[in-house]
């Protein structure tokens, strides 16, 4: 399809309306007098036709294109941040890899606790007594018949000497040619049977120990002692109250103290794997606990090891974090905590200097 440019057209018109207005002219100019009025009309009607074509045509022919306006530029998506570097908000729980509960091994009634709920123990000290009064009377039994047995062994011992003495006498009046054979020979007689009586009281006393150090190992289970050096975090258990091995009823505990070493205070997460990597390139944590906002807040933490318990239709793994300095508040364990993971170089992931000795 051929299109005509502005400039074209208008030239077009404007020549169209001159050669009408000339065939107007001559014609009005030839035409006799009494025939101009229909002339004049049909010039008229010959004009109002020219003008309608050429409205026709100015509608038809193409709007000049209009200049093209570059379009403004898109604004560029912001680059993508860096969690691990910027910051990444997780949730988490306090955990101990060191918490045991102690329970008594045998059922008896409490007597004495030593310690109570935030008392700090070394490994062995003695944190509760059971009462045992069969036991206290085995032990003292046993610790009476050691006391007979060897009062026994110095009588048997001071026999010996007494017949050995008498045996010695004898001798030396057969030799002197006083003596008889038959004082001689009862002598020897007294003699090996004060020597037999003192070999067996030694082996008297050698089963009163052993009866002694049965009743004591069984009298050790009365006594209970921290397995290791820590923490006193709970006391199930009051004086007077019976204890046992297994839970017997509401009247009956089986625990008595739980015990936590603050040394292996750990912080669990549940982390995607896809953001080991920035987990990784962060510094430090900073852990704050819900339930103890005042005494835990922003405690530097790093990242231990990665365990390998993790739910495979999440594609979560368990990052286990360990404190960089000591924790003075102990913490309530299972209780949810906020975890961040700020940027290299923040000044709160310093560990405070190690102390050292100075040489006297």
């Amino acid at each position: 399809m051929q299109t005509t440019s502005p400039r074209h057209g208008d030239q077009a018109r404007s020549d169209q309306q001159q050669a009408l207005h000339s065939l107007v002219q001559h014609s009005a100019r030839d035409a006799p007098a009494g025939h101009r009025p229909r002339r004049a009309f049909a010039w008229a009607a010959a004009l109002a036709l020219a003008l309608i074509a050429a409205a026709a045509y100015w509608q038809r022919a193409p709007a000049p294109a209009a200049p093209a306006v570059p379009a403004p530029p898109r604004p560029a998506p912001p680059a993508a941040s860096d969690p691990g570097a910027a910051g990444l908000t997780m949730s988490g729980f306090f955990s101990a890899h060191e918490m045991v509960q102690i329970s008594a091994t045998v059922l008896a009634r409490v007597k004495t606790i030593r310690v109570s709920e935030g008392s700090t123990v070394k490994k062995g000290e003695l944190l509760v007594e059971l009462s045992n009064m069969r036991g206290d009377s085995d032990v003292r039994s046993a610790q009476q018949r050691l006391a007979a047995e060897r009062l026994a062994s110095q009588k048997a011992a001071l026999d010996v000497r007494q017949a050995r003495d008498e045996q010695q006498r004898q001798a030396s009046l057969m030799a002197r040619g006083f003596g008889t054979r038959k004082a001689m020979a009862e002598a020897d007689l007294r003699h090996e049977q004060a020597v037999l009586e003192l070999t067996r009281s030694h082996s008297k006393i050698g089963d009163a120990l052993a009866n002694l150090d049965g009743f004591r190992e069984t009298q050790r289970e009365y006594a209970i002692r921290a397995p290791f050096s820590g923490v006193v975090v709970a006391q199930n258990a009051r004086v007077g109250e019976v204890v046992s091995p297994t839970n017997g009823g509401s009247y009956i505990r089986s625990g008595l103290l739980s015990l936590l070493n603050p040394a292996t205070l750990e912080v669990h997460v549940s982390v995607q794997e896809r953001l080991l990597p920035q987990l990784q390139r962060a510094a430090c944590a900073l852990v704050s606990s819900v339930a103890q906002p005042e005494q835990i807040h922003a405690l530097p933490f790093r990242l231990d090891r990665i365990s390998s318990t993790a739910d495979r239709q999440r594609g979560a793994v368990n990052a286990i974090l360990v404190p960089l300095q000591p924790i003075r508040v102990l913490p309530i364990l299972e209780t949810s905590v906020d975890v961040q993971f700020v940027r290299p170089g923040d000044k709160r992931c310093a560990a405070p200097p190690r102390r050292t000795r100075e040489n006297p």
